[in-house]
């Protein structure tokens, strides 16, 4: 590869990390977990669950020691759940493609470095 080849081909690494790094810095409120609806019976008599129309409430699950740990989530706040969910999976896809970049960025290093060398 030509040293303009190169340089260009640097350019782009430096390019695409930045605008990878200034993604990640828009992901918030981050959470690693899955939401889930818990569908239920009060055991009261006269509830209409008693009649199969279960109760439903969300529920955000992680881990935590091995074990999982549930935690109610509020009506109101479902929103922001959901995002901050979002925002970790996006994040993670991002750290995943910010280190394949970074990967690129320190072969082409060491390939100058070698040739420096010689």
């Amino acid at each position: 590869m030509t040293s303009d080849k190169r340089k260009t081909k640097v350019s782009g690494l430096h390019r695409k990390r930045r605008s990878l790094s200034q993604r990640m810095a828009t992901c918030r409120g981050l959470i690693k977990g899955s939401l889930v609806i818990n569908r239920r019976r009060c055991g009261k008599p006269g509830c209409r669950c008693a009649g199969g129309e279960l109760h439903e409430s969300l529920a955000f699950t992680y881990k935590q020691a091995g074990e999982s740990v549930l935690v109610h989530i509020p009506e109101p706040l479902e929103p922001e759940a959901r995002q901050a969910q979002n925002d970790y999976r996006k994040l993670k896809a991002l750290v995943e493609q910010l280190s394949a970049l970074n990967v690129e960025w320190l072969k082409d290093k060491a390939h100058r470095s070698a040739r420096r060398k010689r």
